[in-house]
């Protein structure tokens, strides 16, 4: 099943140019204002300014070919993160989703994707005169993207399933992501009902009930377009309970081929590979009984599964949230399943562990990777390529490509100079970019416009879940005016990224930064950076010092954002979780605070606060302010190159897809 693409791949069929070292860099360097506007988009981009493509430059990286046993992998996900020209992600489910199919390319493994189309993506973030998100749809032409819709007869190919008490009608589009297609649906075509056509305008978005109707589409979907078409698939990977009515598809479809309830179930099971993240309870969708009945109406009818075969597939008491789990529901025909780091699976096996004991299964933890080629600054894969075999290998899981030591002290810290000054510049282009749409002219400020990049800079990006704690660093306020005033060894923070529209509390951690943001006592120091996206991500990575991850102990899944700014030189400053206690070594970051599980979290928020600031005073500032003849951090370098050494051959996905193929062609 695998599809060798040519090395000089047309941006205009497939999206491997986004992680080819070469074209990736190309068009920001043509026209950064005019890349800005195009929202990245390299087809616009070329046909704005009349460019042929001609003029591209690709140099990938040698493709592990590998010998797979024989068996293909279906991955169902509800959101994939590309690029930020395709806003049909979130946050670090979605780059995570991303960044594995373009493992799976890299490695020619026989994998196709399936998810959805969403027309106005997740959202688009804009901050008002008072300091308040605004959320506005995002717009995108799929035309001006490289995929097409699946024809039939030259027309598009209608396909369809039961759907409450009809028929729910769609098309799909087909993406390829280097060798791997994805194919995703879109409902809004003129045979729906007007209520139906809109399934998939939003990511997230809606109701309860709306978001029930979306994972029915994408569950019984994914079988539908694969019988259709016909993609036969040994293995299907869950990614999150999303993905899970894909479980029942396929159990009436076995029945239907001949095999009784229970033989079908069985065959289900030995196919189904299931990754679960979230240790948040909100973060496992839960449905009512009637809703279930309703949505699953004209299936059970057409169906050899009655109701309470499928409700009891989904229901087990875990003390919350009475009623069809679709976490239970995906375990329940679990051959596997895994969390995503060490940490993760201790922590779900604390919030699972009645259920796993009586169904004989155990949480394998597979600690998630990110996608070195996509994430790599310029800058730092040009010194890997010089003074390692980067460019030569074709296994990033080794050693060798990623042995930082051998690069010099000046040039490993010039590189990263520029990288800090690379990253006020973007900001200011994507400021002159979105006048009048993104920004607003009271805010400059707040968007960054005093930040100096020969000071110690810190930055904090990801979802404003209340759990990661964003404003934590704010707690005593005089103290961290401080720190960050100080005239000798200033400091600055750098935020970014969205609360979900409906996150209250989260939305009120965003307005407290913002706030700080915008107080003249911060001098500045204070800035935050909207619409947070893939594209505002990699600048991040690589053009501050230090990373921020604070989550409330035992609460993040993995944390793949420090694992990007690591293998660009960037230190780690977290809490003991994630990924973070398998990765530290007291040579490559730090470590905040201590988990004690007997405390209240008012009590550990004090706790890592005051450690927060205790590693800010006594070792980050004076580490990075302590300068050679030369003017260069000697002691802080150092801990670049072991933060890259060490980060970069383990937490790659690389290393994260062969692991997963163990669970895909078990032995």
């Amino acid at each position: 099943m695998t599809n060798q693409i040519p090395q000089q791949a047309s941006i205009y069929n497939n999206f491997k140019w986004s992680w080819d070292p070469k074209a990736k860099f190309f068009f920001e360097k043509q026209n950064a204002l005019v890349w800005e506007q195009v929202n990245h988009n390299p087809i616009t981009f070329l046909e704005t300014l009349s460019i042929p493509e001609t003029s591209i430059e690709f140099e990938s990286l040698p493709e592990l070919a590998r010998n797979w046993e024989k068996g293909n992998v279906a991955y169902v996900c509800m959101e994939y993160g590309i690029h930020e020209s395709f806003p049909n992600y979130s946050g670090g489910l979605g780059v995570l989703a991303g960044d594995h199919l373009k493992a799976a390319s890299d490695l020619s493994l026989p994998l196709t994707a399936f998810g959805m189309l969403y027309k106005h993506g997740y959202f688009c973030q804009i901050i008002n005169e008072n300091n308040k998100q605004i959320a506005e749809p995002t717009h995108f032409d799929p035309n001006a993207l490289p995929m097409k819709l699946v024809l039939k007869d030259g027309e598009p190919h209608i396909f369809s399933i039961p759907f409450f008490d009809r028929s729910l009608f769609f098309q799909v589009w087909k993406m390829d992501v280097g060798s791997v297609p994805i194919y995703l649906f879109d409902t809004d075509i003129a045979q729906n009902l007007p209520e139906d056509r809109g399934i998939t305008d939003s990511l997230y978005g809606g109701d309860h009930l709306h978001r029930l109707k979306q994972e029915i589409l994408l569950g019984f979907g994914t079988v539908s377009v694969s019988k259709e078409l016909g993609l036969k698939f040994d293995t299907y990977h869950l990614n999150e309970g999303h993905a899970s009515f894909t479980t029942l598809a396929l159990w009436d479809d076995e029945i239907k081929k001949g095999l009784s309830k229970a033989e079908a179930e069985n065959k289900v099971k030995n196919s189904v590979v299931f990754t679960t993240h979230t240790m948040v309870p909100a973060g496992h969708d839960v449905f009512g009984k009637d809703q279930i009945a309703n949505g699953l109406s004209k299936f059970i009818l057409e169906s050899s599964l009655n109701f309470d075969d499928i409700y009891s597939k989904g229901v087990y008491d875990l003390g919350y949230g009475n009623g069809f789990n679709m976490t239970v529901l995906g375990l329940n025909f679990a051959r596997v399943a895994n969390g995503v780091s060490k940490v993760n699976v201790k922590a779900l096996h604390n919030m699972w562990g009645n259920f796993l004991e009586t169904h004989n299964l155990s949480l394998i933890p597979i600690t998630n990777g990110i996608h070195p080629q996509t994430f790599l600054s310029e800058g730092i894969y040009s010194l890997l390529k010089k003074y390692t075999d980067f460019s030569k290998t074709n296994d990033l899981r080794e050693a060798s490509p990623w042995d930082a030591s051998k690069i010099p002290d000046n040039e490993l810290w010039e590189t990263h100079c520029l990288e800090k000054i690379n990253l006020i510049k973007n900001n200011k282009t994507r400021i002159r970019a979105h006048l009048g749409k993104k920004v607003n002219l009271k805010n400059f400020i707040i968007n960054g416009t005093l930040i100096d990049p020969t000071i110690l800079t810190i930055g904090f990006a990801r979802r404003f879940a209340t759990y990661k704690r964003a404003t934590l660093i704010f707690h005593d306020e005089e103290r961290i005016l401080d720190l960050l005033t100080n005239p000798e060894k200033p400091v600055q923070v750098i935020f970014s990224g969205k609360p979900h529209p409906r996150d209250e509390e989260g939305k009120k951690f965003l307005k407290k930064i913002l706030d700080y943001a915008s107080n003249p006592s911060f001098q500045g120091r204070v800035a935050f950076i909207a619409d947070y996206d893939m594209g505002v991500a990699r600048k991040l990575i690589s053009g501050v010092d230090v990373w921020l991850n604070t989550p409330r102990v035992p609460r993040e899944a993995s944390g793949t954002s420090g694992m990007k700014a690591a293998i660009n030189g960037v230190l780690n400053a977290s809490t003991f979780d994630g990924w973070w206690p398998e990765a530290y070594n007291g040579k490559n970051g730090w470590v905040i605070g201590k988990y004690d599980p007997s405390l209240p979290p008012e009590e550990q928020d004090i706790r890592d606060v005051e450690s927060f600031y205790h590693i800010m005073e006594k070792e980050i500032i004076p580490t990075f302010y302590t300068r050679d003849k030369n003017g260069i951090p000697v002691k802080w370098v150092n801990m670049m190159k072991e933060s890259i050494k060490t980060v970069g051959p383990h937490f790659n996905s690389h290393r994260m897809v062969m692991e997963y193929s163990k669970l895909y062609f078990p032995r």
